[in-house]
Formats: structure tokens, C-alpha cells, sequence
């Protein structure tokens, strides 16, 4: 649950307008995401369930596999440390890759159980992994492990989530029997039930020290939504107000106050209070999606890992005029929708970008392959329209129109029909 630091603030004036497309598809993982990562070079590392790993260096834009050395493709969990060294975890233990993701090595020397199922990491550089068996620690990257509690002590067989403070406390969310925590590395353990037994999927750790914990009963495909700790945990309140659903698999805080949750069934929820208030936030998501886990980059985005692909956040910034990015709705509806052979689209190239921005508008279809580049140039600010007709040869059905301001993005679904 190791975050990776928001560098560059997102526009809490944008976030709060609701009417605003925020999420668009990232093309190229397919099927299950069941973990995200991002490095320091803001490469996007996505777990899947049957595809192993999969790496994008372009925000989302294109996917590479990298298996090289992986064992099982039946991804749990993936992680890069402070340091840029990834980790993934599954049916055959532990793989670290030191070089990108471009090979990965076992690391299970110590492991009672290779199936492993989430890890955690301190600041200190220790690092927690948790099995059927029980938590295991390690001091060297990884490369031996030493069990710190067995299946008669472990609070529960089965260990959903690790998390660690800034205080070195450690943190876990178990199947069923709520949470618990150590201030003596695993030595000790004190229970909090934040609920009724709670099942503990996500534990994530703010930037002040406030803890966020998501319950979701496996299975069940219920909960009882977020709770939350001002206290390192020794007390626990819920913070449920205007959540259609609770069960929540994960969060993420991404600006201040400012959170998103992700649910089984409802997609994503958006709070700018702390988790105080929650409000619906799925536009560009298309159909509501199982939202499994978050990542968030040092260039200004969010990722969503769902039940079919990862979605990447709009990127907005704050600060001086240089950098100011669109408040506006930049692409229009294309008109006609649906179109036969023709169809016209018109943007708007905001100021703030400076005297002309390097501007990009291309179409793909659902599996990810372009199919046109309508523009590719710098244009000036002010309002643009481009007509296309389409190959006699593309296919009937939905294509995406997608147009890039620098790292500002934004689509549109477009159907061709006969």
C-alpha cells in the first residue's frame, strides 16, 4: 500500500465539477487488473489476472508485456519501491526486478508457502509479505525471508492488505476478523474491530498519518464501506455519506483532502472533505466497473485498475498561467453521431498552453489500434473542426476519438454505422 507521491497538484476547481469527463480508457491491458504500480520515471506497471505484467512509459497510451522470468501470469498484487524496484506477488511467491520490469527473479528463500497474496513497505526499507501461514519479514530487498507470526498466532488465515506507517507500526487487514496492528515489527499484535468483524481489503496510509481502511467480504461482494483513523489506528469511525455502495475494495488520496474509493459494482466515488462526503465520479468509465485498485503518478494522474482494463485520470494542473490546463470541455460530441461515412468534430485549444501547443486528435478502436490521426501539429489557441471520412474498410461499431494537449487528454465515443 506504498504510495507514490502526487507531485503536481490536481485542479480541486475541476475535480469538483461533476459535469467534466474525467476518466479515459488506457488502451492494451486486457481482462483483470488486480494491481498497479508507478516508478519515479512515471512508467505504469499493471498486474494482471492471467497476463502477468504489463508496462507503459507513455501515461497509459501504449502496453508492453514483461514476463521475462515470471512463472505463473496469474497476477496478485504488483509494487515499486521508493527506490524504483518492483515486486509482484502470486501463486509462485515473490518476484523483484531491478532493471524495469525487463526481467524478474524469485525471491521465496524463507517462505513456509509461495503463494503469497500482498506485501508492505516501511520507510525503513523492511519489507512485509503475508501467505496462508502466515507474515514474513525481510531486510535484504527480499532476498530471505524470516516468518514473524505463524497460522496459530496470525490473526487470520487470510491477510487481504499490509499497510506501514511513518512510525514504522504495521499494519493488516484480514478475512473476517477485522484489523490489526504492531508497533514492535510483528512481535505483538492489538486488534480493532472497526466493524463487525470487518473483511479488510485495502489499508492505506495519508500523507498526515490519517488511515483509511475499505472493508469487502470476499465472495459476498459486500461490505461496510470506509472507515477511518485520526489515531494510528487505535479508534475507527466510518465515513460512508453518500456511497450507493459499501463495498469498497480500494482507495487513494490524490490532493489534500481529496480521495477516490473504488467499489464492486458501482465504480468509482470521489470526496473532497477527507471522506467525510462521497459523490459518484464514473464519467468516461462507460458501463460501472468492479474498481480493484489505484495508482498515482508524479506527472499529475490517477490510474483505476478494473474488472476490464485501467482508466487513467484527465490531468489537470494548478499553478502559473504556463502551466494551466483546459477547464473547459476541449472536445466536442462529433456531429453526425452515429455517422455513416462522414462526420465532423470540433475542439477548442485553450490558452494557458502558451502562443501554440502540440496538438493530437486520432481514432481507435476498442481494442486499443489506431485507425486515423486526424491532427498532428502545433495550433494556436481558438476553436478548430475537422471533417473525416472514414476508409470504406472500417468495420461497423464504436470507435474512440481521443485528443492530447501536451499531457492533457480527452475522448469521445463515436459509432459507425451503415
Amino acid at each position: 500500500m506504498k504510495k507514490v507521491y502526487l507531485l503536481i497538484l490536481l485542479s480541486v476547481s475541476f475535480l469538483t465539477t461533476t459535469s467534466a469527463q474525467f476518466w479515459t480508457p488506457c488502451f492494451g491491458p486486457s481482462g483483470s487488473i488486480t494491481g498497479l504500480a508507478v516508478n519515479l520515471q512515471n512508467d505504469v506497471f499493471a498486474g494482471t489476472w492471467g497476463y502477468g505484467i504489463m508496462r507503459s512509459a507513455d501515461s497509459g497510451a501504449t502496453w508492453n508485456s514483461i514476463n521475462n522470468g515470471l512463472t505463473d501470469l496469474f497476477i496478485y498484487s504488483v509494487y515499486s519501491d521508493k527506490n524504483g524496484i518492483l515486486y509482484t506477488t502470486g501463486y509462485d511467491g515473490i518476484f523483484r526486478s531491478d532493471d524495469n520490469g525487463n526481467t524478474w527473479v524469485a525471491k521465496n528463500n524463507g517462505l513456509l508457502n509461495p503463494i503469497t497474496g500482498c506485501l508492505g513497505f516501511s520507510d525503513a526499507g523492511t519489507i512485509y509479505a503475508a501467505n496462508a501461514l502466515g507474515l514474513y519479514q525481510s531486510s535484504d530487498g527480499g532476498e530471505n525471508w524470516t516468518q514473524i507470526t505463524t497460522f496459530e498466532n496470525t490473526p487470520e488465515n487470510a491477510i487481504y492488505s499490509i499497510a506501514v506507517n511513518a512510525a514504522g507500526y504495521v499494519y493488516i487487514g484480514t478475512d473476517g476478523s477485522g484489523l490489526f496492528f504492531s508497533t514492535d515489527d510483528g512481535n505483538t499484535w492489538q486488534q480493532r474491530d472497526i466493524g463487525n468483524n470487518e473483511s479488510i481489503h485495502c489499508i492505506y496510509v495519508e500523507d498526515d498519518g490519517t488511515m483509511l481502511a475499505t472493508s469487502c467480504f470476499n465472495g459476498s461482494e459486500t461490505g461496510s464501506g470506509i472507515f477511518r483513523s485520526a489515531d494510528e489506528g487505535n479508534s475507527w469511525e466510518p465515513v460512508n455519506s453518500g456511497l450507493t455502495e459499501t463495498a469498497v475494495l480500494s482507495v487513494i488520496q490524490f490532493n489534500g483532502q481529496e480521495l477516490f474509493c473504488g467499489t464492486y459494482h458501482n465504480g468509482i466515488f470521489h470526496s473532497t472533505d477527507n471522506g467525510d462526503n462521497w459523490v459518484p465520479w464514473n464519467d468516461g468509465l462507460g458501463v460501472l466497473k468492479n474498481i480493484s485498485c489505484f495508482a498515482q503518478s508524479h506527472n499529475g494522474y490517477v490510474y483505476a485498475g478494473t474488472n476490464n482494463g485501467v482508466y487513467r485520470s484527465i490531468q489537470m494542473f494548478s499553478g502559473t498561467a504556463e502551466i494551466t490546463a483546459p477547464r473547459i470541455n476541449c472536445l466536442n460530441q462529433n456531429v453526425p453521431n452515429p455517422f455513416s461515412v462522414i462526420t465532423t468534430i470540433t475542439y477548442t485549444v485553450p490558452a494557458g498552453y502558451g502562443s501554440k501547443v502540440n496538438v493530437r486528435l486520432e481514432v481507435y478502436d476498442l481494442s486499443g489500434r489506431r485507425v486515423a490521426r486526424l491532427v498532428n501539429e502545433s495550433q494556436p489557441p481558438g476553436e478548430y473542426a475537422i471533417t473525416w471520412k472514414c476508409m470504406p474498410s472500417l468495420g461497423l461499431g464504436t470507435y474512440l476519438c481521443e485528443m492530447k494537449l501536451n499531457n492533457f487528454s480527452q475522448s469521445i465515443k463515436m459509432v459507425h454505422t451503415q
